[in-house]
């Protein structure tokens, strides 16, 4: 829970009725994460062994694909292996 807390998410109060854990929410423009989200082309290549790993979405709520991969900025780009 601290994590979501992190992230923007509190508790108002209510239980969930099927597991009995804390309802949590956040408005999605107060989520940390959302706010810090960048739209960068996406430049196919191979980061060196320590490159951070980053989540990639593609932007599309029909057919949505999300991914966690090692990546470096290159300028005004994320290189990626996959």
């Amino acid at each position: 829970m601290s994590i979501l807390r992190d992230e923007g998410f509190s508790h108002q109060g209510c239980i969930d009725i099927f597991d009995g854990g804390p309802l949590i929410e956040a408005e999605v423009a107060k989520i940390r994460s959302v706010r810090e989200s960048q739209t960068l082309p996406l430049l196919v290549g191979t980061p060196d062994a320590q490159a951070p790993v980053w989540l990639i979405h593609n932007r599309r709520l029909e057919s949505c694909r999300i991914t966690a991969t090692p990546g470096a900025w290159f300028r005004v780009a994320c290189w990626w292996t996959g």
